[in-house]
């Protein structure tokens, strides 16, 4: 069977065998991909979040702090856009909202995000279509790579 263009640039040379695909479909839907972040404390933000009593992420606590840390949940969004929806909704710049790891767009994640200057409270009123901020806690530093464990894919 040839190779199509597309695969070639992709760096596919050749098929292992000569019969036709069976047809399937991979990733159709975002709900067929689901990402969820895990930190080097062990710490997963869960896609079905709930808040509950759980010991304290990355040592957060429930006293004001200059960061807020936050499950963020998205369906379909790049993580960059999200970040910016979500800074606009809050009338802060985005520059503000710190992530540990870039997540897929065309699926569903639950990443940590950290926001500076922003109260609980503050986030209550952010609605964005298939996208969630969650308030953990306040966290004495924002968020980077350095904090990222991996991913559990689902």
């Amino acid at each position: 069977m040839p190779v199509s263009r597309l695969e070639k640039f992709m760096g596919i040379e050749v098929y292992a065998t000569k019969s036709l695909g069976v047809g399937g479909v991979i990733r159709q839907y975002p709900e067929d991909f689901m990402v969820e972040e895990v930190l080097v404390d062990g710490s997963k933000a869960e896609i079905n979040y709930a808040r509950q009593a759980k010991p304290e992420v990355l040592g957060s606590s429930h006293k004001r702090n200059r960061y807020l840390l936050c499950v963020m949940i998205k369906r379909n969004w790049d993580t960059f856009l999200a970040v910016k929806a979500v800074a606009q909704r809050l009338c802060v710049n985005s520059n503000r909202i710190q992530i540990a790891g870039i997540k897929d767009a065309r699926a569903v994640t639950a990443q940590y995000v950290t926001i500076e200057g922003v109260s609980a409270e503050e986030l209550q009123g952010i609605c964005v279509k298939d996208l969630k901020v969650h308030p953990i806690g306040y966290f004495h530093s924002k968020l980077s790579s350095y904090f990222l464990l991996g991913n559990n894919f689902h």
